[in-house]
C-alpha cells in the first residue's frame, strides 16, 4: 500500500546542475569537510557535518576513503552510494521498505500507471523468499505456468537470498523481447525448476466487468493511478441497466494506492464511513473515511479474494465484511497490511518506507493475519487447467439467496 508525497522537484539543466556542483564545493572547502590531499584527490574530513547525535559515521568515511584511494580499481561513486543507502534501509528488516534507484522509481511509477515492460507479475517476501504474489491475466508469467506463492530463488543464475524485494524486481523487468531465466520452487514441490520467459510490453486494464444475466462482474486488477475512473465509468454503466447484483473480483490483485481502494470501496457504503483505519509506532488511530457519496446503495454484493489478494484489496474486502455490506467468498488473503510513504529524492531517486500498519474498521490487524472469507472455498490448479472456478460460481448462486 503506498501513499504519494508531493516533493516539489526543479527542473536540472546543466548550468543548474554546474552552479550546484560548484556550490556544494564551495560549501564543503568553506565548512572544512572537503580537503585536497597530496595527490589533489578530494578526501572528506569532517565525518561529524550533520550527522545524527547518538552515532558516529567516522567508520563509513574511513572504508570509502580506503576504498577511494587505495582501491585496484576505479570506484563508481553513484553506485557506492547507492549501495550505501540501500544496506541502510535493508538494514530495518522490512520487506515493503526500500530505496529506488533512479531506475528503479520509473518502473514503479509506470506500474501504477500501467505501463509495464516485463513478465506481468506483482512480487513479493514470504519468509524471507522473494515469491509470486499474483501473475497478471494475460501476462507472460501467466503463460510460463506462475502461480500465486511460488518462490524466486534465482534469477539468470544469480540468487536472490541476498538482494533486495526492488532489485529482484528490477532483475526480473526489462525490454519486450528479452529473456529472463527464473529458477522457481513451486508451491508444495520439493525441487526447483527453471522457467525462461520472454518479457513484453504489458498493458492491462485496471478494471473490465461483465454483465452475467442480472448480475455485473467487475474484475479489479488493481488500484492503480487510473483505477477509480476506470471503476467510476463502469458504475455508471452499471447503474443505467439498473443491475442489482454485483460481484466484485479482487483475486490476485496486489494492491496498490491508498486513495483508490477507499474512493472505491466508498461506492458501496455510506459517506464518512470509515474504511481502514491508520496505526503509526506511536500507538495513536486515525480513522479513514469514504468522502464521496455512495453510489450502490441497495446492490446485493459479493467479494472474491484468494491469497494473492493484498494491501488495498484486504482493506476493500476488510471494510465490506465490517460494515456487513456484502459476503466475502474465497480464500485467506496475503496478509499486507502496511503502508509506505514514496517520496521523491535526488535525481530521479525515490524512498518507499513503512510507516504504519492498517486495522480494518472494527480494528483487527491485517498485517500477516490476512482477511478471513466468509465462506471459505478453494480453486485448484486442477481447475485451473479445466478451466474451472468453483469461487465464481458458488458466487453466482450465494448472490442469488442475499
Amino acid at each position: 500500500m503506498v501513499k504519494k508525497k508531493k516533493t516539489k522537484i526543479g527542473a536540472k539543466i546543466g548550468t543548474a546542475v554546474l552552479a550546484l556542483v560548484i556550490f556544494s564545493i564551495g560549501y564543503l572547502f568553506g565548512h572544512a569537510n572537503l580537503q585536497l590531499d597530496s595527490r589533489y584527490i578530494p578526501r572528506l574530513v569532517n565525518k561529524d557535518l550533520g550527522k545524527p547525535s547518538d552515532i558516529s559515521f567516522g567508520l563509513f568515511w574511513d572504508v570509502y576513503n580506503e576504498l577511494t584511494q587505495d582501491y585496484l580499481k576505479n570506484v563508481d561513486s553513484k553506485k557506492a552510494l547507492y549501495g550505501a543507502i540501500s544496506g541502510l534501509v535493508n538494514s530495518l528488516d522490512d520487506p515493503y521498505s526500500s530505496f529506488l534507484t533512479p531506475e528503479e522509481s520509473k518502473s514503479f511509477r509506470d506500474d501504477l500507471f500501467g505501463k509495464l515492460e516485463g513478465i506481468g507479475a506483482e512480487i513479493g517476501r514470504r519468509n524471507g523468499v522473494p515469491a509470486i504474489i499474483a501473475p497478471l491475466e494475460g501476462s507472460p508469467a501467466e503463460k510460463a505456468g506462475l502461480k500465486s506463492g511460488d518462490k524466486i530463488l534465482a534469477v539468470d543464475g544469480e540468487y536472490t537470498e541476498n538482494l533486495s524485494l526492488d532489485e529482484v524486481v528490477s532483475k526480473i523487468r526489462g525490454k519486450k523481447g528479452t529473456e529472463v531465466k527464473l529458477t522457481i520452487l513451486g508451491v508444495g514441490e520439493k525441487d526447483p525448476k527453471e522457467v525462461k520467459i520472454v518479457r513484453d510490453e504489458i498493458e492491462v486494464q485496471d478494471v473490465t466487468w461483465q454483465q452475467k444475466n442480472d448480475v455485473a462482474e467487475i474484475r479489479i486488477r488493481q488500484f492503480g493511478d487510473n483505477s477509480f475512473a476506470q471503476f467510476r465509468k463502469i458504475a455508471d454503466e452499471i447503474k443505467s441497466k439498473k443491475i442489482s447484483k454485483i460481484i466484485i473480483d479482487l483475486r490476485n490483485n496486489p494492491g496498490g494506492l491508498l486513495d483508490s481502494g477507499v474512493e472505491t470501496a466508498g461506492y458501496f457504503l455510506p459517506k464518512d464511513s470509515v474504511i481502514v483505519k491508520q496505526q503509526p509506532k506511536n500507538g495513536t488511530t486515525e480513522e479513514i473515511k469514504s468522502t464521496n457519496d455512495q453510489i450502490f446503495k441497495d446492490e446485493k454484493v459479493i467479494v472474491l479474494v484468494n491469497k494473492g489478494s493484498a494491501s488495498a484489496s484486504e482493506i476493500f474486502a476488510g471494510a465490506i465484511q465490517d460494515h456487513s455490506r456484502g459476503k466475502i467468498i474465497g480464500e485467506k488473503t496475503f496478509g499486507k497490511g502496511t503502508v509506505q510513504i514514496y517520496k521523491d529524492l535526488d535525481l530521479g531517486a525515490a524512498l518507499k518506507l513503512t510507516i504504519a500498519q492498517w486495522l480494518t474498521p472494527n480494528g483487527r490487524t491485517i498485517e500477516e493475519n490476512g482477511i478471513t472469507p466468509d465462506i471459505e472455498i478453494t480453486r485448484s490448479d486442477e481447475d485451473i487447467d479445466a478451466d474451472k472456478d468453483p469461487q465464481l460460481d458458488r458466487a453466482r448462486v450465494e448472490i442469488n439467496k442475499m
